[in-house]
């Protein structure tokens, strides 16, 4: 929900120029994004198993990748990788500060004045 709420944010500040604007600059990303997956899925299939397939192939194919993670749930399991990832992250940063001023303190105890 907290990726919808900006977009419901822009389009009630700004009406339909804010629609207008949302809607642009996500054509405009999601298109480079698409040729960089039909470009990179070419570059990848020629080198490794010499598969060369005229354009519109890779456009076919990534389409049909792309259609099915957006009909999956993929992107809740990701959320849920991600929740899991910050956790581990913060613990371990925490454990690590812990460690630091641990060891500060200890040395300036065993210091002479």
């Amino acid at each position: 929900m907290s990726e919808i709420s900006s977009l419901i944010g822009i389009v009630e500040l700004m009406g339909i120029w804010g629609l207008l604007f949302v809607w642009i600059s996500q054509t405009r990303i999601n298109t480079a994004n698409f040729y960089l997956a039909t470009s990179n899925l070419s570059n990848v299939f020629a080198q490794t198993f010499k598969l060369k397939l005229p354009r519109v192939a890779w456009v076919v194919i990534v389409g049909t990748i792309v259609s099915v993670i957006m009909l999956s749930d993929v992107f809740s399991y990701l959320l849920i990788a991600l929740r899991y990832t910050s956790v581990v992250c913060v613990t371990w940063t925490t454990c690590a500060l812990v460690f630091v001023v641990r060891n500060r303190v200890r040395d300036r105890a065993t210091r002479p004045e």
